[in-house]
């Protein structure tokens, strides 16, 4: 039987071997048989028999067969891949400057695409970190006021708690409400204000997370007479309590008073994040304390008081379209039964994923495509310089298929050296990401959600190693139906001279090509940007922010007293303190804001004009509100238009007065002056106009100017106020003296949010400075590409032409003949990419549209511009070979014939 196993032969013979081996071993025993004596069918019989089960021992040596020729099968390839592997190895060493140039080209495309890919797997595509981030949904209303649809509205306290009471457990698991806070934490070491977030008892069941330390806020700690609680951020514990074990308890004083510390959160949570919601809400970048947020029976008498933010759970058999659909029905509901039926309130449901990103989505998006164009670019050039060095290998592929190796085998041997070469350049370019996703968090502004969550994980590996697989099998299959194609005999008679197909050429051509208008498409869409950008940074913002200093000084408040009661205290404070800061040597003029323009924070509330009929449900005016010390108007440089400023007489026991804006002078009293117009606004309480100063870019320099009015500080006290102060010198050199003038007011008070008033507003531009210098950056990338690309297909056609250059000057044609072909060629190359990159910036125009202001995305000059520098560019590109070729002796160039 050992011979059954040294059988040799295919796989595909393994049947006709075994019944051989079996028969041959059958006639043996039976001639054994007949030479004793026995007749031939007796032989026969006895043969078998004493063999045995012949089927059954033919499929045990089949089995065994197929088994040992399957090893060695899968012994042979692994040999072979591994003779691939090792002689790619030594190609690539054998040229170091082609394995170098691929590579680094390669690792530019796909380490730029793997960091912008990290960013949006961090923002966009990874889930958010908390266990019930599938079903959470924030919850908005919606109205008609003014005769137009609002949505996003967040929601009162009487609408939540009534809506709250029939939606839950109907169409939602939980629901939950919270607002913004800010409390002064006041204990030992210097005073700090602490972003903070009041909320309801369900709103970390909700989110479905846990404090790894104590307990979380429940129903019965927002209950009316329920003790002060606080539940605190890992990192506030860390920072300030440096992790003590003991904290649970333990009484700290926030805002003057004392509240027990009953949880600590797990690391990285910070929910309510500003980032994550609409920016009129005012929350801040994160969050460090969370405190109950209990209703008062004041609170519940205000149901057009549209402050609260709401998250829900959905139920895990409803959708977030079903869900919007009923909780729409009972807020209509509730509103009929609270006469707001001609406001029509609604509802709006929107998954919490998408929440956190619907400001940014487009943007990233965008950037990613921006960058996969590229890594287009690159693997254009990267193919490019494979062909032409699989071109230079044509003699080697032909004694190979001459010597026996078939296409297959050529084939595969082409592939591995293409993905080798393309997962080195892989490597490196992860290497790159890691550096490029710090640089574009160093770019990325303070109000891009989520980069804490940007990380180069699996996801990220993953997509790069996919990348890079993707790509030189691609490469592969390219070079490999170029290479393989053909005659090898031809190729081997026609000696050293190139045999390079004019269809191989025009391919390369090709290449560039899309090189060409790719690089056209992004310099399109990036100068758009650009021009964009300009025409942002051109808009008055309707103050003056050169030398201002600004900083955020926060009052210690108490949520169960009325603003009027705490009112006029903290008026005290602030003006106390002004008082100190207008003496500064180098101060020309201080004063405070309640919302600094363009810092993010505004705040709007509607009113009544005083002799016109009361308006109609769903009809009322609104504007946007500021409180503002004596003096504001002056240390901004917003223009007096009309009547005065606030003045020192501007009392709390005096009648009430206002200043506002020419928007709202015009909206509300067009052709006459609003000086001495009294309007009601917070009570029944007349209150008189008594100036009209310049509009102001409150929410962003390219937003509509909204109408704004101005309280004074002495009359609606206020406790966060941001200080600004105009110095005559470098502002920031004030802020010593701004800390200690504060100590003598009250060295409990912290001074937060110290910067100068340009760096607000240059702020207020980083999301769209973000998106100019990532386009720009890419531009600028793939134009250097496309000079690469076309140099090197030039370059390396003069080389292959080198026979025919040397016939066309040795029949007549003058140097300057042969300059004007090769850049001719060069130029057509080009001018074809250019119509294609045309075709290309129309498309990517309607892209672009709604992200710039100012500029149109196809505007003929500046298309015109980039087609220039590109046919600039492109000259210098092809100049140089074509200076080379100009040089081709025609002895030199014949002498091999």
């Amino acid at each position: 039987m050992k011979r059954l196993f040294r059988l040799t032969g295919r796989r595909g013979d393994v049947e006709r071997d075994v019944a051989d081996e079996i028969r041959f071993h059958l006639e043996m025993r039976t001639r054994e048989l007949v030479a004793g004596g026995m007749s031939e069918v007796d032989a026969r019989v006895a043969a078998a028999e004493a063999f045995g089960d012949v089927d059954g021992i033919g499929e045990r040596c089949r089995d065994v067969r197929s088994a040992r020729e399957g090893d060695r099968a899968r012994r042979d390839r692994l040999h072979g891949v591994w003779q691939d592997i090792a002689f790619s190895w030594r190609t690539l060493r054998t040229h170091p400057g082609f394995a170098l140039s691929a590579i680094l080209t390669l690792a530019l495309g796909i380490g730029a695409t793997t960091a912008v890919f990290t960013v949006l797997n961090g923002v966009l595509l990874r889930p958010l970190p908390y266990p019930n981030h599938a079903r959470l949904v924030s919850v908005w209303t919606t109205a008609i006021i003014g005769g137009s649809a609002q949505r996003e509205l967040p929601f009162s306290a009487p609408n939540f708690v009534d809506l709250r009471g029939r939606a839950v457990p109907a169409p939602l698991e939980d629901a939950a409400a919270f607002k913004s806070w800010t409390y002064v934490l006041g204990e030992t070491g210097e005073p700090e204000l602490l972003p903070a977030a009041r909320v309801t008892g369900g709103f970390f069941r909700t989110l479905g997370v846990r404090p790894i330390a104590g307990r979380a806020i429940t129903d019965d700690d927002v209950r009316p007479g329920a003790a002060k609680i606080a539940v605190i951020g890992h990192a506030l514990w860390q920072r300030r309590f440096g992790g003590d074990a003991t904290i649970i308890g333990r009484e700290v004083a926030l805002n003057g008073e004392r509240f027990t510390v009953v949880g600590v959160m797990p690391p990285g949570f910070q929910f309510p994040r500003g980032a994550e919601l609409p920016s009129g809400l005012q929350f801040p970048p994160r969050t460090d304390l969370w405190t109950p947020l209990d209703f008062s029976a004041e609170d519940l008498r205000q149901r057009g008081r549209f402050h609260l933010a709401v998250i829900g759970l959905l139920r895990s058999d409803v959708s977030a379209e079903r869900v919007q659909r009923e909780l729409g029905a009972t807020l209509r509901t509730i509103g009929d039964d609270n006469g707001l039926a001609a406001v029509s309130l609604g509802a709006q449901v929107i998954p919490m994923q998408d929440q956190s990103t619907a400001g940014i989505r487009a943007a990233v998006l965008l950037l990613f495509g921006a960058v996969a164009l590229v890594l287009l670019i690159a693997c254009a050039n990267v193919a490019n310089l494979l062909l032409a060095q699989t071109a230079g290998r044509q003699r080697e592929l032909a004694i190979r298929t001459a010597i026996g190796a078939g296409r297959g085998r050529l084939v595969r041997q082409l592939i591995t050296e293409n993905v080798m070469l393309a997962l080195i350049g892989g490597a490196v370019g992860v290497a790159l990401a890691v550096l490029g996703k710090a640089w574009l968090l160093t770019l990325a502004p303070s109000s891009f959600p989520r980069l804490d969550d940007v990380a180069i994980d699996g996801t990220v590996l993953a997509s790069a190693l996919a990348t890079a697989i993707v790509a030189g099998m691609a490469f592969g299959v390219v070079v490999a139906v170029h290479a393989t194609r053909g005659d090898a005999s031809s190729v081997l008679r026609s000696g050293n001279r190139s045999s390079a197909s004019v269809g191989r050429a025009r391919f390369r051509q090709g290449l560039v090509v899309v090189e060409v208008a790719v690089s056209l498409v992004l310099l399109s869409g990036a100068t758009a940007l650009a021009r964009s950008f300009t025409r942002v940074q051109e808009v008055p913002p309707g103050f003056d922010a050169n030398g201002v200093i600004t900083a955020r000084l926060l009052v210690p408040s108490s949520p169960t007293r009325s603003f009027a009661e705490q009112g006029p205290a903290w008026a005290a404070v602030f003006e106390a303190y002004l008082d100190r800061v207008r003496i500064i040597p180098g101060v020309d003029a201080a004063s405070a804001i309640s919302s600094l323009p363009l810092s993010g924070a505004w705040e709007s509330t509607s009113f009544t004009i005083e002799g016109r009929p009361a308006p109609k449900p769903g009809e009322r005016v609104e504007a946007q509100y500021a409180v503002a010390s004596s003096g504001y108007f002056e240390a901004m440089r917003i223009p007096l238009l009309e009547g005065r400023g606030f003045a020192a007489t501007d009392r709390s026991e005096s009648p009430s007065v206002i200043a506002i804006s020419r928007a709202m002078a015009e909206r509300n009293w067009p052709g006459e002056s609003a000086i001495g117009k009294r309007i009601r606004i917070f009570s029944d309480t007349p209150t008189t106009i008594v100036g009209v100063v310049g509009d102001v870019r409150q929410t962003s320099l390219i937003a509509p100017v909204q109408p704004m009015m101005y309280f004074p500080l002495a009359q609606l006290g206020y406790p966060g106020m941001t200080i600004v102060a105009r110095g005559a010198n470098d502002p920031l050199a004030l802020v010593p003296a701004l800390r200690r003038e504060l100590r003598a007011v009250n060295p409990q008070l912290p001074l937060d949010e110290i910067r100068t008033l340009a760096a607000v507003v240059d702020a207020s531009l980083a999301q769209r400075r973000f998106g100019m210098l990532l386009l720009g950056f890419f531009a600028a990338s793939a134009l250097a590409l496309v000079v690469i690309g076309l140099y090197g297909v030039v370059a390396y056609g003069v080389a292959q032409r080198t026979h025919e250059i040397g016939v066309r000057s040795a029949l007549g044609a003058s140097r300057c003949d042969v300059f004007r072909l090769i850049v001719g060629e060069g130029a057509r190359v080009t001018a074809i990419g250019v119509a294609v990159g045309l075709v290309g910036a129309v498309a990517m125009s309607r892209v672009l549209q709604h992200l710039l202001y100012g500029v149109s995305a196809l505007d003929p000059t500046a298309l015109g511009a980039m087609t220039l520098l590109l046919a600039a560019i492109a000259l210098a590109a092809t100049g140089i070979p074509a200076r080379r070729a100009m040089r081709v002796e025609p002895v030199e160039a014949l002498r091999g014939e």
